[in-house]
């Protein structure tokens, strides 16, 4: 006994050529239970090959597309495909590149920046003022998609965060000078900044202020002793 089918619901046509319409159906195939057709139908009504799909697999297809809309310029789809290796006979032995890190193109969830987010503040979970600019980038993260995406990038930590929170904050004092408390509020927008910088260079470390070392003599027990200003003062990041 021949295959049978049965045309449930029209959905629409997906494109047309000399060989017939392709088609997505409903389509019952041998009395079994309808599902998602996609093939091309000649104009007598006879089917091509093709693919059936459940409901649940087109959803996920259509899921997979829309997360990988940013790639598509890379891989044109229209494009025909150009063999360009060259035959065996002429191949050289080249060395291997290394994969470069996925960045922005990579599609994060808002879970995981959240979970990343957590885990660089793990350490300081104690300090309230850490908590609050924790707190604060996660509301970012949830309506700027970008702001998330750069999150995720392994470049980024917290002891990077905080150095370049220290050189914006050096910057503002006069030279020489100690910094003193820094608002949470104020932190958040350095924090912000850090997390959406193009480039930053992880090896990186606070600059710290670089003085000829003083002796001054102060009264100690009833007597005067020497004590020695260190040549190096590092920005310390307390809070309110």
């Amino acid at each position: 006994m021949g295959i049978t089918f049965k045309l449930i619901k029209y959905i629409g046509t997906l494109a047309k050529s000399e060989k017939g319409e392709k088609k997505l159906q409903l389509v019952s195939w041998n009395n079994e239970a309808p599902c998602y057709d996609i093939r091309t139908w000649k104009s007598d009504g006879k089917a091509t090959s093709g693919i059936t799909l459940s409901k649940e697999d087109l959803l996920r297809i259509v899921e997979l597309v829309k997360g990988n809309e940013d790639d598509t310029e890379d891989f044109p789809i229209n494009k025909p495909f150009e063999d360009t290796s060259e035959p065996d006979a002429k191949k050289t032995t080249t060395k291997a590149k290394p994969v470069e890190k996925a960045t922005t193109k990579t599609n994060y969830t808002y879970s995981d920046c959240e979970k990343k987010l957590d885990d660089l503040f793990s350490p300081q979970k104690d300090n309230a003022g850490f908590m609050y600019v924790l707190e604060a980038l996660k509301e970012i993260a949830k309506v700027d998609n970008q702001f998330l995406q750069n999150v995720m990038r392994e470049s980024r930590t917290f002891n990077g965060m905080i150095n370049f929170i220290s050189l914006k904050v050096q910057a503002e004092c006069e030279e020489g000078a100690k910094c003193g408390v820094i608002d949470e509020n104020k932190m958040i927008p350095y924090a912000e900044e850090y997390f959406n910088e193009k480039e930053i260079e992880t090896t990186k470390v606070a600059k710290t202020t670089t003085k000829s070392a003083k002796t001054t003599t102060k009264k100690t027990s009833g007597r005067k002793t020497k004590s020695t200003k260190s040549d190096e003062d590092v920005i310390d990041l307390p809070f309110n």
